[in-house]
């Protein structure tokens, strides 16, 4: 008995953003580069994180993730927000293509550190306020996890 379907060029993927916050209220955003391939949204401003591996559970990549693309070290909190999203494409590493769903998870992360350092995925980064985060061009996942919070928790930053 077959009691899940998915096609061979479909595929479920997991992403975790942080929402990461400095002492005046503004929410840390990153300038995607064209070093990153993989994307459908290149040179949009995106939150800190991406895919988890396998192996990992939501925290540990979450971790990860920030500290490759700007050098933080974080603790991450609470859960506060999700997106679903389905991209026209997305290139794995063993280079076959699939259509993509992907589940993306917003958390509260504390930075343990300062001072950005940027990965090879990003050319800029910048604090914003969330009333201001509205006219920037941002990438749909972000845009979504942001709405997210702020609607379901009333959250003001």
């Amino acid at each position: 008995m077959d009691l899940y379907h998915l096609p061979d060029d479909k595929a479920f993927l997991i992403s975790v953003k942080g929402l990461i916050f400095n002492s005046q209220g503004q929410l840390l955003v990153l300038k995607a580069n064209n070093n990153h391939l993989n994307r459908n949204e290149k040179l949009k401003w995106d939150l800190p994180g991406g895919l988890v591996d396998f192996s990992e559970d939501l925290s540990e990549g979450l971790i990860r993730e920030i500290k490759e693309e700007c050098g933080l070290n974080v603790e991450v909190k609470e859960l506060v927000s999700a997106f679903y999203g389905q991209p026209e494409y997305f290139i794995f590493k063993n280079g076959k293509r699939k259509s993509a769903r992907i589940i993306c998870l917003g958390f509260i992360c504390i930075p343990e550190t300062t001072g950005i350092r940027l990965g090879d995925e990003h050319d800029l980064y910048k604090w914003v306020d969330l009333k201001s985060i509205k006219s920037l061009e941002i990438c749909v996942s972000s845009r979504g996890l942001i709405d997210s919070m702020e609607n379901s928790f009333n959250f003001k930053g």
